[in-house]
């Protein structure tokens, strides 16, 4: 209902305030059954497929990888260093209280580089010295650079009495320091000239081919790890290992065959 103001206020004397009459009634006969139209919650839904329908939209979908993308994802995860090897087996000895021989170490280290695995560090690991992985592979590991130094170093802590200062020991074989020299980045240089060379020169042998080689772990001796040159092999011959040397000069060498020495550290 509409409010009025008293009859005459406005003609004889001050204004009073208006009357206000309020209506007790709904003046909507449905009002009530509007209201609960509006608040109620709705418990059937108008789509007979709404739930399947919500899900194909808010359901991420999960494409199948392209090969390309199968190639990535296998090359971000390749094989364990030694590094993360040796991690491993301090995570379980923690979980065995310490209780690991030297001897269950060594049957943990040959079950991490199974077949499949040796393989994989060598693909992933040719190229050497522009290799990043070539470098990570040589972590920890007995390469012919410094098992010379290896050897004697651990039959002198195993036969004489300590105490023994070994920081020097761990850094080599742990390849803290890199040392580059002027004779080792001339041999980087002209490696790939020595190896044309060495096919020139032994033409003599029916389809003799040089591989690059990577980092080659021994199964059986996971602490040994090869890392030569290349490898060479013919129809004629069994298969060689090729290691390139490039010497300053020729003249120390006089007119003798280039042998290397047996008792070079090469031969350790």
């Amino acid at each position: 209902m509409s409010a009025l103001p008293a009859e005459g206020a406005h003609r004889h004397g001050p204004v009073c305030p208006p009357l206000f009459f309020f209506a007790t009634e709904s003046v909507c006969p449905n009002e009530d059954r509007a209201r609960s139209e509006f608040t109620r919650p709705r418990v059937k839904s108008v789509c007979p497929n709404e739930d399947r329908a919500r899900s194909e939209f808010t359901r991420p979908r999960v494409s199948a990888p392209s090969p390309p993308a199968i190639d990535r994802i296998t090359e971000v995860r390749p094989p364990k260093t030694r590094k993360g090897a040796i991690c491993d087996i301090l995570k379980l000895a923690e979980q065995a209280g310490n209780q690991l021989s030297r001897q269950h170490v060594f049957e943990m280290l040959c079950k991490q580089y199974s077949a499949d695995n040796i393989q994989a560090i060598e693909r992933i690991t040719t190229g050497e010295s522009q290799n990043k992985c070539w470098f990570d592979h040589r972590i920890g590991m007995n390469t012919a650079s410094v098992v010379h130094n290896v050897y004697p170093r651990v039959h002198t802590i195993q036969t004489k009495m300590g105490p023994h200062d070994v920081r020097a020991f761990l850094k080599l074989v742990m390849r803290e320091s890199k040392v580059t020299t002027t004779d080792m980045r001339r041999g980087v240089e002209l490696e790939g000239a020595a190896k044309s060379a060495y096919l020139s020169q032994n033409k003599k042998h029916n389809n003799l081919l040089i591989h690059d080689r990577g980092v080659c772990v021994l199964q059986h001796r996971p602490f040994l790890v090869p890392s030569p040159d290349g490898a060479g092999s013919c129809a004629c011959c069994p298969a060689s290992l090729i290691e390139v040397i490039c010497p300053k000069s020729l003249v120390c060498y006089g007119s003798d065959p280039m042998l290397l020495k047996e008792k070079s550290r090469y031969f350790s």
